[in-house]
């Protein structure tokens, strides 16, 4: 409907496209998925250039489908290509900008490259800590990774200090 609207290279067909790549990402066709991410992609480039947010996300969303897929190398591309145009389009400070280095970290850590990933899952804590508090759920998911990558390189102390700061789940009242 959107194509016939806008024509094809319009943003909302980007949009739509990627909705429906997120539908059937969760239906588990990975090929239709990234064949519609593609094309958003492409879409996205074409009208606002490489670097732009709308370009930063649909690369992060390609990203998260190739760890769908186990295939973390790919993973790797696309959440390096997404940091770096969201570190042009955001400040430093921007929540996208830590969350592309978290996963960018964390691909890298699926690969055993843990000395790669510290400084990435570390800058994306910081950031974390600073804006959302320790007890927030991806603070407690950073933290997580962060005494993952300590124990890996041997690190045990740093893991330590870490673990600490991992809060135990909240239960709910018994009735």
């Amino acid at each position: 409907m959107r194509r016939r609207l806008f024509g094809n290279g319009h943003p909302a067909v980007a949009q739509s496209l990627n909705n429906l790549a997120m539908l059937y990402r969760r239906k588990g066709d990975l090929t239709q998925a990234e064949a519609m991410m593609r094309e958003a992609l492409g879409i996205n480039r074409n009208r606002f250039g490489d670097v732009h947010p709308e370009v930063a996300n649909q690369l992060f969303n390609l990203g998260n489908l190739a760890t769908s897929r186990k295939d973390f190398k790919a993973a790797e591309d696309w959440f390096r290509q997404s940091l770096e145009v969201r570190r042009k389009v955001w400040p430093a400070e921007h929540p996208d900008v830590a969350s592309a280095m978290y996963q960018l970290g964390s691909s890298l850590m699926r690969q055993g490259r843990f000395t790669e990933a510290e400084p990435l899952v570390l800058a994306s804590f910081h950031y974390n800590q600073r804006t959302l508090g320790t007890g927030h759920t991806y603070t407690q998911a950073t933290i997580k990774r962060m005494v993952e990558i300590y124990e890996s390189i041997g690190q045990r102390e740093k893991a330590a200090e870490f673990r600490a700061l991992v809060k135990a789940p909240a239960t709910a009242p018994m009735k």
